[in-house]
């Protein structure tokens, strides 16, 4: 079970949390302002397995992923194939990356969980 601002949150649900707090725009005053300036910190106990932390960053990416291919009005699928050695990719990679900057932080573990 996840955390965010002090409230549970399921491995499951980790991903549509991301993108509602990611494309807010200054809706709720509970999550970001802006893309542009939202930072999504994500941090771990020390008891957290391995397996769980790369999940979590999984759905994390995702998050930016999907919210990028919806800019471009594209498939995640399609989002994913983009080639930054091709120009034309190139350009929607970047033109998606200014509208949802990955901002991710990862703070230090805390001894919580520890034993």
């Amino acid at each position: 079970m996840l955390l965010v601002e002090d409230e549970p949150l399921e491995l499951k649900n980790v991903r549509a949390e991301c993108k509602k707090f990611l494309s807010n725009n200054g809706r709720d005053p509970k999550y970001s302002v802006s893309p542009l300036k939202a930072v999504v910190s994500y941090k771990a106990d020390r008891g957290t397995s391995y397996e769980v932390y790369l999940k979590i960053l999984d759905e994390l990416k995702a998050a930016y992923h999907e919210l990028r291919a919806e800019t471009l009005n594209i498939s995640v699928n399609e989002y994913l194939k983009l080639n930054k050695d091709i120009l034309e990719d190139k350009i929607l990679l970047k033109e998606s990356s200014e509208v949802y900057p990955m901002n991710l932080s990862i703070a230090e573990p805390s001894d919580k969980g520890v034993q």
